[in-house]
């Protein structure tokens, strides 16, 4: 009965790992259009719907020349915070999704998120199954729907960054694998006594 106590906390301490490695995302690295302002550090970025044009864009793609900001791997996420509010009258929706770098388009549905009605929140794609490829590209839209009657709408972008799963650390391991193969010696001396 001791033993279990003494492995489940010495797994305890094993599964002790360093906090998630964030690395933040420069907007300023993205094109946009003129209605959308980012701020000079890069770390949000705000829309406010036109009535000159169907879609307000903000968009980083590599095939068109921009840096490569996203890079995918495994438990790799892509993260951001949103804060979108439609008008009154307006009929509009707040689309983003992951460019396909062979095709230009979206790489489809697990790496989408569209929002036709006012809301926060923080979206999270998982780009696990993109490791390996590279080109990938990023697109945030404020489109006005076809029954759109009002052009007051406003999208806000931020913190937008990769997280990457937590390591063990090695200090941890270390100590964990010490106080193992004290545990044994000393359980054989006892057993042998």
């Amino acid at each position: 009965m001791k033993w279990m106590g003494l492995i489940t906390c010495a797994l305890t301490v094993f599964c002790v790992t360093a906090g998630a490695d964030t690395t933040p995302i420069d907007l300023n690295d993205f094109w946009g259009d003129p209605t959308v302002t980012v701020a000079a550090d890069g770390t949000w970025a705000s829309f406010i719907e036109s009535s000159s044009f169907a879609s307000v864009i903000l968009a980083n793609d590599p095939f068109l020349g921009d840096p490569e900001v996203i890079l995918a791997g495994a438990g790799v996420s892509l993260q951001f915070e949103y804060d979108f509010q439609e008008s009154v009258l307006g009929d509009d929706e707040f689309g983003v999704w992951v460019i396909d770098p062979n095709t230009g388009w979206s790489l489809g549905a697990p790496y989408e998120f569209f929002l036709g009605d006012s809301g926060t929140g923080t979206v999270s794609f998982d780009l696990s199954a993109l490791a390996g490829m590279t080109g990938l590209g990023f697109q945030f839209q404020l489109s006005s729907l076809p029954g759109d009657t009002d052009s007051g709408s406003t999208l806000e972008i931020r913190n937008m960054r990769l997280v990457t799963p937590p390591v063990p650390e090695p200090a941890t391991a270390t100590l964990l694998a010490t106080g193992l193969v004290f545990l044994v010696a000393r359980r054989r001396r006892v057993m042998v006594a």
